[in-house]
């Protein structure tokens, strides 16, 4: 998320969380990174909010500002989302795309579980941290988590 760059997480202030005290990179850490063949940079959003709960101009805002503050610190153009939290609505992705976002990134350990009414470029993706065990990482790796995708889609229909 740009609003947090090289500070700490904003969202998680106040947070019993490993993670809230942990510094994102800083712009001059991610332009060091830049033209490394082993990294991609996409948006995560400015402040990381839970975007099927904004209004559309608060998406679009958030999707925009972020992909234009990547591009500037880069110098390329940025066509990847990582949805903050996984989360989505209809909307979120008919913006992401308006925007101009070619490959989405959610939590849905399988795609196939995520049901949208348009084609989306929907990517699945899984949580794993230093801390894993290797036998946690192997199992993430190999879609031992895979069960989760029918859990999280019927937790979005109860938001929406």
């Amino acid at each position: 998320p740009t609003g947090s760059l090289g500070a700490i997480r904003s969202w998680l202030q106040g947070l019993e969380h490993s993670d809230s005290q942990e510094m994102l990179l800083s712009v001059e850490q991610i332009s060091a990174l830049r033209g490394n063949p082993m990294v991609s940079f996409g948006s995560h959003t400015v402040d990381h909010p839970r975007l099927s709960s904004l209004q559309e101009e608060e998406i679009r805002e958030q999707l925009r500002a972020s992909r234009d503050m990547i591009c500037r610190i880069l110098d390329e153009k940025i066509t990847e989302l990582a949805l903050p939290h996984g989360d989505f609505n209809e909307i979120v992705i008919q913006i992401a795309l308006e925007e101009g976002y070619q490959k989405i990134f959610t939590l849905e350990p399988e795609v196939s579980m995520v049901k949208s009414s348009s084609s989306t470029p929907l990517l699945g993706r899984f949580s794993v941290s230093p801390d894993d065990w290797p036998v946690e990482f192997y199992l993430t790796i190999n879609g031992a988590y895979a069960w989760l995708a029918p859990w999280r889609a019927f937790l979005r229909t109860l938001r929406n």
